[in-house]
């Protein structure tokens, strides 16, 4: 939405009690968790960019979130890593906690509120429905007009428009040009010997992969998940097809080769005298830290 006049802050957002029950990642979680985590998605709603926990522009950090509920800055930390660790919440590259859905579904509401065309390329409840999306205004006295396709109930009672039948879809699910980081149940099928092989081609002189077994299958698998559905820090994906994500693991792997310490340039300490970079540390969360923190972005 371009005209910030037109930009006004919502009341609510949408939530269904059955689909929070019936999510496993969220109900493997303790009752207290799953308390810290519906009261940061009420703040949340609250924050900019919409769906992320920031103060003053930026990330809210544990003590200020504990603050806001009413927990010790020990209790908050427990509880934000029972959170992370179950998949529920996400972490931005700057450290921003944020809800991957209401991210998706704020991305999708825009696009809704532009109308006219613009609008009907997000389903039946964009453009015809009006410039501010959703559904159309009843006469005093009638029914509520049910929308087009087959509906499906949201998960964690958060909005996601219906598939269009009329357009060609992606090998991962999306239409093209869908504007917008995947779902778990969308994810193409990660290319784990597709990314080796990048790994080979733009750093031949780090340790080669000779052997495949589960664990880097497993670290290979969450790097191509992270990749396809954490949005950057404008909310913007990484990636919404097989080809994109490649594309910046190309990229990604280019802005290794040229941090110094992952490449065993310059002075190192007696704790990393003999340390050599692995692939394994590279898709991992604390490598890809290194990098994209360390580094500026490289041309593929």
């Amino acid at each position: 939405m371009t005209d910030t006049a037109e930009k006004t802050k919502r009341p609510a957002f949408q939530f269904y009690p059955a689909d929070w029950r019936k999510d496993v990642e969220l109900q493997s979680c303790s009752m207290a968790a799953q308390g810290l985590w519906i009261n940061a998605m009420c703040i949340a709603h609250e924050c900019e960019p919409y769906g992320h926990l920031m103060v003053n522009g930026r990330p809210m950090n544990t003590a200020q979130l504990g603050r806001q509920v009413g927990l010790s800055v020990k209790e908050c930390e427990g509880l934000v890593s029972e959170l992370l660790d179950a998949g529920v919440a996400r972490r931005t590259e700057e450290g921003a906690l944020f809800s991957k859905r209401m991210v998706q579904d704020e991305i999708t509401r825009n696009a809704r509120a532009a109308g006219g065309k613009t609008g009907a390329e997000h389903g039946a409840k964009g453009a015809s429905h009006g410039k501010k999306g959703g559904r159309p205004a009843q006469p005093k006295g009638g029914s509520e007009t049910p929308l087009a396709g087959n509906e499906t109930t949201p998960l964690l009672g958060f909005e996601e428009p219906p598939p269009s039948s009329s357009s060609s879809s992606s090998p991962s699910g999306f239409k093209e040009g869908a504007n917008a980081p995947l779902s778990k149940a969308r994810l193409p099928t990660c290319p784990k010997q597709a990314i080796v092989d990048l790994y080979h081609e733009v750093l031949p002189e780090l340790p080669g992969v000779r052997v495949m077994d589960k664990d880097r299958e497993k670290a290979l698998a969450e790097i191509w998940q992270w990749v396809l559905t954490v949005p950057k820090k404008d909310g913007q994906p990484r990636a919404t097809d097989a080809a994109g994500a490649l594309a910046w693991l190309r990229g990604y792997f280019l802005r290794a080769r040229s941090n110094d310490f992952i490449m065993g340039r310059g002075f190192r300490s007696a704790e990393h005298q003999n340390w050599r970079c692995t692939i394994e540390y590279l898709v991992s969360s604390r490598g890809r830290k290194k990098v994209i923190e360390e580094t500026q972005e490289v041309a593929a």
